[in-house]
């Protein structure tokens, strides 16, 4: 703590070989002359690479730290803790969720391209959600290991198109493990051969990003597709016909349905 707790982490961050970023988990967040403080004291004087920062207070409050687009920041947008239900879950009109909207102002507020999102790896489906509405923005996704995220469906829903875009932090599990150094390199192998299925995934489904692939490969396995000659309302002849009615009983499937609407269905 204190002042030996300072020196004590500036020295851990200048121990990190330097093409490895560090991202500070400090959850920031002020105004005016203290968040340009804060920022100084991550960047400047610290020499982290990336902090986290809670938008709590606005666009504007962001600005110092994104001022500079050598340094990135991850909003506080979907996190991993039991009680983010309380308010990132509201509804703030029009069956739109406060963290999807958030998601949504962070696309705007990337113009220098050093702004991300952390969604926790608890919860695929606000992954996929996020991922939909932020096609480009890094997503930092707490919550592998300790917090039981599943590794596999945290990178199907989070990857972008180009096979990026997570960073899944993994800090209990590596430094509580029997081997760290054997942990971390199993991990990082787990984490690649996850990317790689996801890869595969989505070139089942051209022009698709891995968390539609994966959501159009689970509606076909929940037996909502069906193949055959079908008359359609309108009379025409359909070699597919598509059931949604399954869903109800697949009520993940059915949310992760809805959150993918969600974008289409905005502007009408």
């Amino acid at each position: 703590c204190g002042a030996d707790g300072w020196k004590a982490l500036r020295e851990v961050i200048a121990a990190v070989p330097e093409e490895v970023p560090v991202i500070l988990d400090a959850k920031r967040g002020d105004i005016a002359s203290t968040a340009l403080a804060y920022a100084r004291a991550v960047f400047e004087e610290l020499g982290a690479d990336a902090v986290t920062v809670s938008p709590y207070l606005g666009g504007d409050s962001l600005q110092p730290f994104l001022a500079d687009p050598k340094y990135g920041v991850f909003l506080l947008c979907k996190t991993s803790n039991p009680g983010a239900a309380d308010l990132q879950m509201l509804d703030i009109g029009q069956g739109e969720l406060l963290y999807l909207r958030l998601a949504h102002l962070a696309s705007m507020w990337n113009e220098a391209d050093n702004l991300g999102l952390v969604v926790g790896a608890t919860d695929p489906v606000a992954l996929a959600a996020v991922r939909a509405i932020a096609p480009d923005l890094w997503l930092l996704a707490p919550g592998v290991g300790a917090q039981g995220g599943n590794l596999e469906a945290a990178v199907r829903a989070g990857l972008r198109n180009d096979g990026l875009g997570i960073v899944l932090p993994i800090s209990r599990g590596v430094a509580r493990a029997k081997d760290p150094r054997v942990e971390a390199a199993r991990l990082r192998e787990a984490i690649n051969h996850a990317r790689q299925k996801a890869k595969e995934g989505v070139g089942a489904h051209p022009g698709l990003s891995p968390s539609l692939a994966a959501l159009a490969d689970d509606i076909l396995e929940a037996g909502c597709v069906h193949f055959g000659e079908f008359t359609l309302k309108s009379g025409l002849k359909s070699p597919i016909y598509i059931d949604l009615r399954r869903l109800t009983s697949f009520p993940d499937l059915l949310a992760r349905v809805a959150t993918a609407y969600i974008p289409l269905l905005k502007g009408l």
